[in-house]
């Protein structure tokens, strides 16, 4: 377990699951794979080359909208987190959504980060292995 550092003391720190998995018929091996595959308008650097892909969902239940904009924000800007391995003395959220919900989640993340939505991804032309 890790955590991103808040700025407030008082901080609640909220769980997310962080996902790794591959896709058939989409080749996502790196972060700088998912960049392109969803058209983002990001630079593609050496570092986002070498970083592997990650999905993240919310672990904790939340209203449906905003649920799927946070996996499409905390996915696409997961570059930008600097984890700590220290959680002492903060205030944890406890997680109340089942990893495999969360997993379930990956074809939504997916779709809904396409940046072109005329040429983005449906959830039903994607299959998880």
């Amino acid at each position: 377990m890790s955590v991103v550092p808040g700025l407030d003391e008082k901080a609640v720190y909220l769980p997310f699951w962080k996902i790794s998995a591959s896709a058939k018929h989409i080749e996502i091996n790196s972060f700088a794979d998912f960049i392109r595959a969803t058209n983002q308008p990001i630079v593609v650097d050496k570092d986002r080359k070498n970083q592997g892909m990650n999905f993240w969902s919310p672990a904790f239940k939340i209203r449906p909208k905003i649920f799927l904009r946070l996996l499409k924000q905390v996915t696409i800007s997961q570059n930008q987190f600097r984890h700590k391995d220290i959680i002492s003395n903060k205030k944890l959220y406890p997680v109340a959504l089942p990893q495999t919900e969360a997993a379930q989640s990956l074809k939504l993340t997916l779709a809904g980060s396409a940046f072109n939505k005329k040429t983005g991804f449906s959830p039903s032309s994607i299959r998880w292995v």
